[in-house]
């Protein structure tokens, strides 16, 4: 193992961010029996600095080495230097997106190797299976003649070929049997490999929360929450990792988007669908909030966490809104009024 793949977990403008190291560049506690997800400290020879990192499953940090490489070669950008992973953020995002567009690229050229393979062996097969029809029907023929010309006692030679008639039909029958055989391998191949690219997107999910961060859209260095053709700023990109790193949900990470959307007055005055409700007052009215502006966070969400906000989950997100909402609510109504 001359190289190995990690996520830094120090210095603090590093965390989060993978590289590919060279062993001999550094000294650490590793040994090569240490699996992925093994924090470890590395210590760089030439500087002497140490940082934590958590070492990342080798073939999923070489995919992110191509992705590294190929951009680099495209803008001439600055090589990674000793002291660790590179520093700008949307470096590191191009990367992480080239290395999946890499991996999807290599399977999508792989189902289409096969795809051209069965087409291959289905047209041998019927190619097979045509001349063996070809010869049934000759040998049938020539059946049919003899049979005219051997009338009588020529039973023996009758008995041979009709015996003749029946092997042809047992290796038309078998041709058939490899025909399917075929097919049902190569159907059971390209369903390996559905589950295979499966199982390595589901790598990238860890406790329902992505190992990397996917971020999205960034203008003048803020992340935008987008729906349709609706465009939301959400926070600085530093700040805006802090806040994924805090979360540990889909809906905490929610209420701090919801932060950064929605003032305190409107969360108070208003919930997910708006209408009557009960208080400790009585009777409330509630306006709705934004519905544009909450898709977009829905989104960005759902970017984060996959399948957080779809299907059963959605109820959970919903009900999440309305908390929030309750909770500032009562942050106001006990908040004493200026005479």
């Amino acid at each position: 193992m001359e190289k190995v793949g990690i996520r830094w977990l120090e210095p603090d403008t590093h965390i989060g961010k993978t590289s590919f190291v060279q062993l001999k560049n550094v000294s650490w506690n590793i040994s090569k029996d240490m699996p992925a997800g093994t924090v470890v400290k590395a210590r760089w020879k030439s500087t002497n600095k140490a940082y934590r990192a958590v070492l990342m499953d080798n073939i999923f940090a070489e995919c992110k080495e191509k992705g590294r490489l190929i951009h680099s070669t495209r803008d001439n950008s600055s090589t990674r230097s000793e002291n660790g992973p590179a520093s700008n953020m949307e470096t590191a995002m191009v990367q992480q997106m080239v290395g999946f567009d890499s991996e999807q690229k290599d399977a999508k050229w792989k189902v289409r190797q096969l795809e051209e393979k069965l087409d291959r062996l289905e047209e041998k097969v019927c190619k097979i299976s045509t001349q063996v029809e070809e010869m049934k029907q000759s040998l049938k023929s020539e059946l049919d003649r003899m049979r005219v010309v051997l009338i009588g006692g020529q039973w023996g030679i009758v008995q041979q070929l009709q015996r003749i008639e029946m092997g042809v039909n047992k290796s038309h029958s078998e041709a058939q049997e490899t025909q399917r055989l075929i097919h049902a391998q190569t159907e059971r191949t390209k369903s390996d490999m559905v589950q295979e690219d499966m199982s390595n997107a589901s790598s990238l999910v860890e406790n329902g929360k992505r190992m990397q961060p996917m971020i999205g859209l960034i203008e003048n260095g803020y992340v935008m929450a987008q729906h349709k053709e609706r465009k939301i700023p959400l926070a600085p990109c530093d700040r805006y990792r802090k806040m994924l790193e805090n979360s540990k949900t889909a809906t905490s990470f929610l209420r701090k988007l919801m932060k950064c959307t929605f003032t305190d007055e409107e969360l108070a005055e208003s919930n997910y669908s708006g209408g009557t409700v009960m208080s400790i007052n009585g009777m409330v009215v509630k306006k709705s909030l934004d519905h544009g502006r909450l898709l977009a966070l829905f989104a960005q969400v759902e970017l984060e966490f996959p399948s957080s906000t779809k299907g059963d989950n959605f109820a959970k997100i919903r009900e999440t809104v309305n908390e929030e909402c309750r909770r500032l609510a009562s942050k106001f109504r006990d908040k004493p009024s200026k005479k």
